[in-house]
């Protein structure tokens, strides 16, 4: 990520990252594709969870491809990284390079946030707040405080998914 995240400096400054000065954008983004490359195919669910979202993006001289997005996001799940979990509930809820499925994005959001995730705490809580259900509208309460007692300050915007459905479309799993 060091070296992608290089090719996005201006100017290129390489040397204050302790990277090999006089690298191009090219030659850190390829170098960054290959060690993240590496890495995905080792197992490693954070890899895989960056590598998904370069081909999600079409980002660090990636070409856009969901279907590369999606196969790197379940690796990434089935590794237990949460956020391989909540990025592939996103596009659940969103329809993006799957069927659209509001349980399975739930169920999905549901496993982030039981592996800490904060903003799939949020996420989840923002979801079943907007159900018509006691019991769920209950569950989101709890979701709250718990994340208060935590961190000692609630959920903001920004932690909240844009994908998740307007109204209570998804059903508890």
């Amino acid at each position: 990520m060091l070296y992608w995240g290089e090719s996005d400096s201006t100017p290129l400054d390489s040397t204050l990252s302790g990277l090999p000065a006089g690298l191009t954008v090219q030659q850190l983004q390829t170098e960054g594709r290959l060690l993240i490359e590496t890495a995905a195919n080792a197992g490693d669910g954070a890899a895989q969870n960056e590598l998904a979202l370069a081909y999600l993006d079409g980002k660090y001289g990636v070409t856009a491809d969901i279907g590369q997005a999606v196969r790197w996001l379940r690796e990434g799940t089935q590794r237990g990284d949460a956020l391989a979990t909540y990025n592939l509930a996103r596009l659940y809820f969103a329809g993006r390079g799957v069927t659209q499925s509001s349980p399975e994005g739930e169920r999905l959001l549901r496993v982030s946030a039981g592996n800490e995730y904060a903003p799939a705490k949020c996420s989840l809580a923002q979801l079943l707040e907007r159900s018509s259900n006691v019991a769920r509208r209950t569950e989101a309460r709890t979701i709250r405080e718990t994340i208060l007692r935590a961190r000692h300050f609630p959920c903001n915007e920004n932690e909240i998914m844009e994908e998740l459905p307007p109204t209570d479309t998804a059903s508890t799993p």
